[in-house]
């Protein structure tokens, strides 16, 4: 009987010693942490949790834990890889990128440093944009705004010294255009012409003695629909004139014609230069095709030293361009109010200077930019008129006989 008791007391024990063991295999763990990807528990802003478990120990939640996460600019390690904010920068494409992205600026990166967000300019803007050097130095897309000489009236003068209130010479004010300083509007001295003026600005007026042995004139006429009015009076006017000068033997003269408004051309030497009958014969035989008027384009081919038009100009005569026209100054490439003619009427002082050819013009309006180019070529503007003998005058006072031919 007591050894049946002590079995079965042998075996009450084994049964609640399993039953212990069972238990304590459910145990819930202390922490918890799920990233397997790396060794990141513990390291920047990562960290373990608190498990929750079930009856049976099994973890079915990670209370608490904070895992790898995209970088972000805040001064931590978010990724949990032993680095604070790295490689967080936003692109110069980007609208979320304040950086400033113009001049010098552009393509700047906006990136992150412990926290907080810098512009990673190669070269800082300027607080100013004050250097005449064509380029948005403050990153304002503005250039060279700040620049003294655009906003006061500092005068220049590039000339010898002492001419630069002589004759025709005239001081500038600085502009920095481009990039560049220029003296805009100086009046430089240039070869003396017989023209009434100090060209040279010396002090003297026409102080030169003329080698010239002849004159060869060529007048522009616009030949458009509107200078009906005036066609008639200035074939009357220029036809009389010519054969006055060339009644004159020692003028020497000879006329040609240049017509302009031609619907293919713009402009033509209509007729070469040849004697005052033929060229009163052309005149009469004139028709008006309309067009636009590149007055200023005709006139600077006229002059220019290459002679594109085929003149046969006449070796070591006077050279003299008239022209005639009721609209404003106009190019072969511009023809409106706005446009800017400066470059090409420069481009005709030059080519005057370096053909000696003089440049007068009878219009009607837009005087100061068609006296920009005659004043610069030795010539003068005048009004044009229906009054046939205010024209006549005008013409006499071009052609002085005095400096035109050698005594």
């Amino acid at each position: 009987m007591l050894s049946r008791t002590l079995f079965c007391l042998l075996l009450l024990g084994n049964f609640l010693g399993c039953k212990e063991q069972e238990e304590l295999a459910a145990v819930c763990p202390t922490t918890c942490y799920s990233d397997v990807s790396g060794d990141t528990e513990g390291v920047g802003t990562c960290k373990a949790g608190r498990p929750l478990c079930d009856d049976k120990g099994n973890v079915l939640s990670c209370e608490g834990e904070v895992l790898p996460s995209h970088e972000m600019c805040d001064g931590l390690d978010n990724d949990c890889d032993g680095e604070i904010d790295e490689h967080v920068s936003i692109s110069p494409g980007s609208p979320d990128n304040q950086c400033k992205q113009c001049g010098r600026c552009r393509g700047t990166w906006e990136r992150c440093n412990m926290g907080n967000w810098y512009c990673d300019y190669a070269e800082p803007p300027a607080l100013s944009d004050d250097t005449c050097d064509n380029v948005d130095d403050d990153c304002d897309c503005q250039r060279d705004e700040d620049v003294r000489e655009n906003h006061e009236v500092v005068f220049c003068y590039t000339g010898p010294e002492n001419t630069a209130t002589l004759g025709e010479c005239r001081p500038g004010v600085k502009k920095c255009v481009e990039g560049h300083m220029f003296c805009q509007g100086e009046v430089l001295p240039q070869p003396e012409n017989c023209n009434q003026r100090d060209n040279d600005c010396n002090g003297m007026v026409d102080d030169v003695l003329s080698s010239y042995t002849g004159n060869d004139i060529i007048f522009g006429i616009d030949v458009s629909g509107s200078m009906g009015q005036y066609i008639s009076i200035i074939a009357e006017v220029v036809c009389q004139y010519s054969q006055a000068t060339q009644a004159d033997a020692s003028l020497s003269v000879q006329i040609g014609l240049v017509t302009i408004a031609q619907p293919d051309t713009s402009y033509e030497l209509a007729l070469d230069l040849t004697d005052a009958q033929t060229f009163c014969e052309a005149l009469q035989d004139l028709e008006h095709p309309g067009s636009y008027e590149p007055t200023i384009s005709a006139a600077n081919a006229v002059v220019n030293p290459s002679n594109p038009l085929g003149i046969s100009w006449r070796e070591g005569t006077k050279r003299t361009f008239i022209g005639f026209g009721d609209e404003i100054a106009q190019s072969s490439s511009c023809f409106e109010h706005w446009c800017s003619l400066e470059e090409e009427i420069n481009q005709s002082i030059l080519y005057c200077n370096m053909s000696d050819t003089n440049v007068y013009w009878f219009v009607e309006e837009d005087f100061s930019r068609y006296a920009a180019q005659a004043s610069g070529c030795g010539g003068d503007v005048f009004g044009l008129s229906t009054y046939a003998e205010a024209m006549r005058r005008d013409l006499n006072d071009i052609l002085d006989d005095a400096c035109a031919v050698s005594p």
